[in-house]
């Protein structure tokens, strides 16, 4: 049986309109964390005074079609806006299977392999029958016979048939001259992100680096891209548009393009914050871009914390539990005194060959705020809280009112607070123990004191305070909990 296969050959996006546009190769871009907006402007001549229809194939597959504006004006008259009687999104629908199929019943070119070590096939002409299976019957021929894709040649591209996403345009008749073309639309797929490292050079000191990081999920590359990033969480509506095809995209980002030796300032706007890259960047298609934003040296405070809810204590069998201390690494705002959007901190060590330390996930921070940086559990401070004694009883609330008096609960109990220090360093200690309850009123006392400080509050109490090295603190606290 003769052996038979299939080659696709694509040819030129038929034309849509009169005039094909280019754009100036200076693309505007403001990334924000849930769309992108993009500006391009296309220049074109007009020869031929009818001319009044013009189109673009080069736009990303993922655009927003409902967002896009355009504006027409001839550049002698740059102040002067040329109506535009309609434009249309064209997205693109040809795939092998809308290909295959738009030429069902009609004669196609195939090639025949007639003996295996032959490196020349037979062009032959048949009717293409069906797609799946794919079937071609020979021209003179009564047989059918299986093909396969790869050595299919298609005389044409079917005119429906549209190989990029394209916009199209149209005006009334342009007068003879130069014009200028403006789109924006918004996009989908472009995002930006904040990445920082962190190295500790000692206890007290670090060098704190940011990072953009912008990554382009679609089919379009920006050239000379004008690039803006948005920190902040923007309001977006998202439109619901009727599902005319279906269309997978299997690319993922595979390159990294760096851009280094740029410091970028962070420029309130709007309630947001505007990261404008000064140089314009080439933002590939399927790829990632990165930018240094600052590198500073800062001063940080370490501490430990831990936050717990005891009320478990006081119901149930449980009367003690362990206490795990996160390790933290305060960043002062009036030291660093910049804006830093959320993203991901890595930590290292300096004084350790850089040795990594873990990650934290840092939310927007003001300049105003301090930056705290978790950046894992402490392995030589460990601690206990355990329940010593609680008890509940009724009591009258404002019992000299008949109008607002009421019969509650009072919870009084003690607890104990022991933690244990094996490291060679002392370590600032802070402990929130909440309660769990909403009182109507609040008693606390403890042994804290001497260089020890608590405070206390409806919803619980904490405690600060120094441990030094190789030693052990314990904390007597007594409460009394009306409600």
């Amino acid at each position: 049986m003769k052996k038979i296969s299939i080659t696709i050959a694509l040819l030129s996006l038929p034309l849509l309109a009169n005039i094909q546009l280019s754009n100036n190769g200076f693309p505007s871009l403001t990334i924000t964390n849930k769309i992108t907006s993009v500006k391009e402007d296309f220049s074109f001549s007009i020869q031929d005074s009818n001319s009044s229809s013009f189109y673009y194939s080069n736009f990303p597959s993922n655009t927003v079609p409902d967002s896009i504006f355009s504006r027409l004006n001839n550049d002698d008259f740059p102040e002067d806006d040329i109506a535009i009687i309609s434009s249309s999104f064209h997205k693109k629908n040809m795939n092998t299977s809308s290909l295959l199929s738009s030429f069902i019943g009609k004669k196609i070119q195939y090639k025949i392999h007639s003996n295996e070590d032959s490196y020349i096939p037979i062009v032959s002409l048949g009717t293409l029958v069906s797609v799946y299976p794919l079937l071609i019957t020979p021209v003179g021929s009564d047989k059918t016979f299986f093909v396969k894709q790869e050595d299919l040649i298609f005389p044409s591209i079917p005119s429906d048939l549209i190989s990029t996403p394209t916009m199209s345009w149209k005006t009334n008749p342009l007068e003879v001259g130069k014009y200028t073309l403006t789109a924006k639309y918004l996009i989908n797929n472009i995002q930006w992100k904040s990445r920082y490292s962190l190295s500790f050079s000692s206890d007290t000191t670090g060098i704190l680096s940011s990072f953009i990081d912008i990554y382009n999920n679609t089919n379009k590359s920006f050239i000379n891209a004008d690039v803006k990033c948005l920190a902040g969480n923007i309001n977006y509506q998202k439109t619901s548009v009727p599902r005319i095809y279906k269309h997978r995209s299997m690319e993922s980002p595979v390159a990294m393009d760096s851009i280094s030796g740029i410091s970028i300032s962070a420029i309130p706007s709007n309630g947001f914050h505007v990261y404008s890259i000064p140089n314009k960047i080439d933002i590939w298609k399927n790829s990632t871009t990165n930018a240094v934003v600052f590198k500073s040296n800062v001063l940080l405070k370490k501490s430990l914390s831990a936050s717990y809810n005891i009320q478990s204590l006081f119901f149930g069998n449980r009367k003690q539990f362990d206490i795990k201390f996160a390790q933290l690494a305060t960043i002062s705002a009036m030291d660093l005194n910049k804006p830093l959007p959320s993203g991901k901190v890595y930590i290292y060590d300096q004084t350790n060959k850089n040795m990594f330390l873990g990650t934290h996930s840092l939310a927007n921070t003001p300049k105003n705020k301090d930056a705290i940086i978790n950046y894992g559990e402490n392995f030589d401070v460990t601690g206990k809280v355990s329940i010593l004694d609680f008890d509940k009883e009724r009591y009258v609330y404002n019992p000299t009112s008949s109008k607002n008096r009421f019969n509650g609960w009072k919870y009084s109990g003690t607890y104990k607070i022991s933690i244990l220090n094996s490291s060679d360093k002392k370590h600032i200690i802070k402990l929130d123990l909440t309660n769990g309850f909403t009182p109507r009123n609040f008693i606390s006392s403890s042994n804290c004191d001497d260089g020890c400080e608590s405070g206390f509050d409806f919803k619980g109490t904490y405690y600060k305070f120094t441990i030094p090295a190789n030693s052990k603190f314990e904390i007597t606290s007594r409460f009394d909990i009306f409600q």
